[in-house]
């Protein structure tokens, strides 16, 4: 816009200085030697102006070929960059779709065209990891950590191949660096969070928690959560070799949750050992009123080791009597009651229960009670093959896998306090339900008598069903957690024999395949294609040719 004011009040000032040589009479005499020239002022002022305009045109076709290699430098890559920008938009949609050809031939042309622009870089790593080419992955992860505006994908990708690769220590350095880059990228402080909880370092990855939720990477809720996971598994670690420290750490856990089963089991049986049994009942009937669980009754039982089985009766009758309509008092009922050989008041407990959907558990407990008062008469088998059909017991589910321990850090998410005890879900038995996944039991119900997981045996029950939890087809690929193993086998360190009190310390390293994953129903055979698109209508020239 200033251009062409200036353009337009030069071209007017030219104009009023012509009118105004036409309007005075004058002449101009040029002296050159010999020569003299002399000419009207009118025509002079137009020779001028015209010699103006004609050295301004001149000096703008010289400037325009002073300039014009940098213009052609600047056009193609003007060009380079547009088939550039191409080729990356192309294959980042081939690699969102699944072209692993197209993806590659669209990554070698961006390499070609930019191979130093962070989106050519990213195109580069995921059509590799497309291809499973983990050295080009690594290698494009790499080059973009070296640049200061893709340092952090580079990272996050360089953490993803580590942990690919298995290598724990590499995958904990690149989170650790990314979170120094970058105060707010959750995965990194995530990440160093898992690493710590696997390395059992407790008190770090409390530290690592709290400065997590003071830079918002979490809300309260969460954090709270996390933090009694934490406590609590730090309480089972040490309740060996540092009891007192131990204790304290079970009750900042229960100080949070007190429903939190792990925590008030390890606080009772620290303080049944420190001799404060009062306290320690007041916390299991706490932690039982909230939310019923075997270990609790067990638990419950274990703070006067030394009562007779009427006396062990009484003691569970007053704890079933704070929560008597919830199935785990029914259940824990029944096993005193069992246990004191007062077969009726067992029967009456599981009554109502195996009148309507018994679970595995319950229908082992009555078969159990039918074998000890009668022997292992028709009803006892009848419950037995029951067992082996019945609904499977609640167990604790993290991320679709249960676990026969609870553990602090969920397998697949990396959630911290992410188990809990529920019941997986079911398997419906329709047609066709020899292509669904073997269903997996839970794998906590009550310990019958030898005899009788024989007797299940002969039954050809499957052992699951009689005690802990149908195993894998021996056809299927075994699952490999990807974080509830190394945190598992950490507990299982210093874990005694198994008669021992249970705990997180009682990992899963004595027997790691039975963390199983939830099958889920299919919803059609492997070799139903399903159904096909809607055929298309014809067209109007076909139509009239046929």
């Amino acid at each position: 816009m200033f251009r062409v004011i200036a353009f337009l009040i030069i071209v007017a000032a030219a104009a009023l200085l012509y009118v105004f040589a036409l309007d005075h009479y004058g002449a101009v005499s040029v002296s050159l030697g010999q020569w003299e020239i002399k000419t009207p002022l009118a025509f002079a002022v137009a020779a001028l102006l015209a010699f103006a305009v004609v050295l301004y045109v001149l000096v703008r076709l010289f400037a325009l070929l002073l300039r014009l290699p940098f213009a052609t430098f600047a056009l193609s890559r003007s060009r380079r960059k547009a088939k550039a920008n191409a080729a990356i938009s192309k294959g980042l949609v081939a690699v969102a779709s699944g072209d692993l050809n197209a993806a590659a031939r669209h990554a070698q042309a961006a390499e070609r065209l930019a191979g130093h622009e962070p989106l050519a870089l990213l195109l580069k790593a995921q059509a590799a990891q497309l291809h499973g080419n983990r050295v080009a992955a690594k290698d494009a992860f790499a080059r973009m950590a070296e640049i200061t505006d893709t340092r952090g994908l580079g990272l996050r990708g360089l953490f993803v191949e580590a942990r690919r690769r298995g290598d724990g220590a590499a995958a904990h350095q690149h989170a650790v660096a990314a979170a120094q880059l970058d105060v707010f990228l959750p995965w990194a402080h995530e990440a160093t969070l898992v690493a710590q909880c696997q390395a059992r370092d407790w008190m770090a990855a409390l530290a690592t928690l709290e400065r997590n939720h003071r830079l918002g990477a979490m809300d309260a809720g969460e954090m709270r959560r996390a933090k009694a996971a934490l406590l609590t598994a730090r309480a089972l670690d040490l309740r060996r070799t540092e009891p007192k420290e131990a204790l304290r750490a079970a009750l900042n856990a229960l100080k949070i949750d007190q429903a939190l089963t792990p925590a008030a089991t390890a606080a009772a049986r620290l303080l049944a050992a420190d001799g404060q049994q009062r306290k320690a009942s007041r916390i299991v009937e706490t932690a039982w009123r909230l939310a019923p669980h075997p270990d609790l009754a067990e638990a419950y039982l274990g703070l006067r080791p030394n009562l007779s089985a009427a006396e062990r009766l009484k003691q569970v009758s007053r704890l079933v009597a704070m929560k008597p309509e919830h199935e785990e008092a029914a259940a824990a009922l029944a096993q005193a009651a069992l246990a004191a050989r007062e077969f009726a008041k067992a029967r009456a407990a599981l009554a109502p229960l195996a009148d309507k959907r018994p679970t595995a558990r319950i229908c082992l407990l009555m078969a159990e009670i039918e074998e000890a008062e009668n022997g292992m008469t028709g009803l006892a088998r009848e419950w037995l093959g029951r067992a082996a059909h019945a609904s499977r017991d609640p167990a604790w589910i993290a991320d679709g896998i249960i676990s026969p321990q609870w553990l602090p850090v969920a397998p697949e998410s990396g959630r911290i306090g992410g188990f809990a005890w529920e019941h997986p879900a079911e398997l419906p038995a329709a047609v066709g339900s020899a292509n669904l996944p073997a269903p997996i039991a839970a794998p906590r119900p009550p310990s019958p008598s030898d005899g009788l997981a024989d007797r299940a045996a002969e039954l050809s029950i499957p052992a699951g069903r009689a005690g802990n939890g149908p195993q894998r087809p021996a056809d299927a690929p075994a699952e490999t957690p990807l974080l509830a193993a190394p945190i598992a086998a950490s507990f299982a360190a210093d874990r005694p024999a198994p008669a021992a009190e249970r705990g997180v310390a009682a990992a899963v390293a004595a027997a790691p395949a039975k963390i199983e994953t939830v099958a889920f129903p299919l919803e059609r055979a492997p070799d139903d294609p399903g159904a096909g698109p809607p055929p298309r209508k014809k067209g109007f020239w076909k139509r009239l040719t046929e």
